[in-house]
């Protein structure tokens, strides 16, 4: 993923799910990356809610081409002004999203082995005016923790910097990459970091958390320029 991601959590209108997912992986995420700013997207399914109240069934993560966030807010910009078609299959009073930037680089598993395709979505707050130390004990702690779980193989933290529809009710998001590519192996990694007992901070919040394993729909790259 680049340094940052535009992220969007959404649902589709009941008993229009099938349309929902055709659109959005046949087209949408298509029109998206051919947008100038925006290289990359994926979208998963939500398969596997482990805790929170974090209730949209897709999540979209657009790889942006921005080196700062005001670059990044002015490709959201490009994005909002450009007509496009948007299914009525999509419960637009479900959207979640927002514009994330990247916090330090990917964190991977010691062993090396890759990430399958299932993803552990993970979304904190920190203590109120608890964020340096809350990010320290994150990204020293925590992540190496869990990058000793069986299942894992690797991590990438990201900070919410602009909020762009709906409430997100944490600030921080994590998405660690899963080495299995089925429920099973996701349920099994669930299940095995389940068992740790993690060192864990009060400088973590304890409201707005969100833990769900997703499963992948779609992965478009935009177009190279002709020529």
């Amino acid at each position: 993923m680049g340094r940052y991601v535009l992220v969007m959590f959404s649902n589709p209108r009941e008993g229009q799910e099938a349309e929902f997912d055709a659109w959005y992986d046949n087209q949408h995420l298509h029109d998206v990356v051919s947008v100038p700013g925006f290289r990359a997207a994926e979208r998963y399914r939500r398969r596997i809610p482990v805790t929170g109240d974090l209730n949209q069934g897709s999540l979209a993560i657009y790889e942006m081409e921005a080196t700062s966030e005001d670059e990044a807010k002015a490709a959201v910009k490009t994005l909002f002004s450009t007509p496009m078609t948007i299914s009525k299959a999509m419960d637009s009073g479900a959207t979640i999203g927002g514009i994330f930037e990247a916090l330090g680089p990917k964190a991977t598993q010691t062993s090396g082995k890759p990430a399958g395709s299932w993803r552990l979505v993970v979304m904190t707050n920190a203590a109120e005016g608890r964020d340096e130390d809350f990010n320290a004990w994150y990204d020293n702690v925590h992540v190496p923790e869990v990058m000793t779980v069986e299942g894992f193989a690797d991590a990438q933290r990201y900070r919410l910097v602009k909020q762009l529809s709906g409430e997100f009710k944490a600030k921080y998001l994590s998405v660690y990459g899963l080495e299995g590519t089925d429920a099973e192996g996701a349920g099994a990694a669930v299940k095995a970091m389940g068992g740790v007992k993690f060192q864990l901070s009060d400088a973590m919040g304890r409201t707005g958390a969100s833990i769900v394993a997703v499963e992948p729909t779609a992965k478009v790259a935009a177009k190279a320029p002709a020529g």
